[in-house]
């Protein structure tokens, strides 16, 4: 009885936090933002050894389109405008929160505490990047291109790669050899929390077999939500850094619906030559991984400007082509700034 009563008392303070949150969920965020700012002002520093820090950066864009039927087939875009809060906590506990203020509208992105047993065992609680795919995991700001590409778009649409709340392990030893398992809700960067009973499982491993050589293998897995089946992706990476030169390419594999996968792949080069550096990437994608003539390749020659240590100017012409469309091209230019 005491049992009974007890799992009672429990379920109705979990019925009541949830309505609370519920009701402070729109003001509790920019309450957050506050604390930090409060922390970095005027927190004691003697109980935190790594300081609080502030960075962020921007990136603006402009676009056109090749294509006569678009309208406006040019156009600038403030692509990303983001904040980055962190502060820790103790000598192992951080917590960070990331906003992004661009396209005109504001976007939680990364809200999560991280607590660090030691270099091998690190364990992340909150709304992060889950660990799948090496392109999706680069830093925005990193990007050897200026985007991640169709591969990566297609499969962030079916919910296998990008954002979302949950809670990981992750570690490395020496630089030779990292591992990331998380539990997610499968929802995607959804705040206000899950919407159905299944969970997303993923896993990932990367490798330093000899100098200068990165390999990566992922996976995930999650029910799906019309039919209750299993459905899963799959990929395989690899990065080789050598004299300048930087050579990428990336696999995945992915279940459309329980008996359909879909298939994409990328190969990425480029050479850096003092402040400039020239880019070439190759991606093709199949939705349906047994009709071989259905496809949709992209071709990106981009050239990358670094002229200054916290500043770069990407410029891109990006080639579509498919057998169902006529061939069209994109030509991109932005201006990153970090800060």
């Amino acid at each position: 009885m005491r049992i009974c009563f007890l799992m009672k008392s429990i379920f109705k303070g979990y019925k009541a936090i949830r309505g609370l949150w519920r009701r402070v969920k729109g003001p509790a965020i920019p309450f957050l933002l506050i604390v930090f700012c409060v922390d970095i002002a005027f927190g004691e520093k003697k109980s935190r050894p790594q300081s609080s820090a502030i960075e962020g950066y921007v990136h603006v864009l402009w676009k056109y389109d090749f294509q006569e039927k678009v309208v406006p087939n040019n156009e600038f875009q403030l692509r990303r405008a983001c904040i980055k809060f962190r502060s820790a906590i103790s000598d192992n506990l951080l917590a960070t929160i990331e906003i992004d203020c661009g396209k005109a509208k504001f976007t939680v992105k990364d809200v999560y505490f991280e607590y660090r047993v030691n270099r091998l065992l690190n364990f992340v609680v909150g709304q992060t990047k889950m660990p799948f795919s090496r392109e999706e995991m680069r830093s925005c700001n990193e990007l050897l291109v200026v985007d991640r590409g169709e591969v990566n778009d297609i499969f962030g649409d079916y919910g296998y790669l990008g954002r979302d709340i949950g809670c990981s392990v992750t570690g490395d030893l020496k630089d030779r050899f990292s591992y990331g398992f998380g539990v997610f809700n499968g929802s995607g960067d959804r705040i206000d929390g899950d919407y159905n009973n299944s969970k997303q499982f993923v896993e990932r491993i990367t490798l330093v077999p000899v100098k200068d050589l990165t390999v990566g293998i992922n996976s995930t897995q999650r029910n799906d939500s019309l039919t209750g089946e299993v459905i899963v992706a799959h990929g395989g990476d690899f990065s080789y850094q050598k004299w300048g030169a930087t050579v990428e390419g990336e696999i995945l594999s992915g279940n459309t619906e329980p008996d359909k996968t879909m298939l994409g792949y990328y190969l990425v080069g480029l050479y850096r030559v003092g402040r400039f550096e020239p880019a070439v990437k190759a991606e093709r994608l199949y939705p349906d991984s047994k009709e071989t003539g259905d496809y949709h390749s992209v071709f990106t020659y981009g050239l990358n400007w670094y002229f200054h240590k916290n500043a770069r100017l990407q410029a891109n012409l990006v080639t579509n082509i498919s057998p169902e469309q006529e061939t069209y091209h994109i030509f991109v230019i932005q201006a990153q700034v970090r800060f």
